[in-house]
């Protein structure tokens, strides 16, 4: 499941930055039902989980990368309006 949740971080479904984790707050304050059990928060379910860490980890390096990505191109529209 952590790595559904990672894989739609590294593509951006989470969005970038504060509301990146904006979202991620908001699964994990999700109510949850396992085997039919009384409702947690996916939170507590799985503290401590490396899944957790790896969403984390997914959302910040998709937030690197969009950085970047942005940098380049105000680089290279930089470039073009200097000619």
């Amino acid at each position: 499941m952590y790595k559904v949740y990672a894989e739609l971080a590294l593509q951006g479904h989470f969005g970038q930055g504060p509301e990146a984790f904006d979202k991620l707050d908001e699964l994990l304050d999700a109510k949850v039902s396992l085997g039919g059990g009384p409702p947690q928060r996916f939170g507590d379910l799985y503290k401590g989980e490396e899944g957790l860490r790896t969403i984390r980890d997914a959302i910040i390096s998709y937030d690197k990368e969009t950085k970047a990505f942005k940098a380049d191109q105000e680089r290279a529209r930089k470039q073009r309006h200097a000619r």
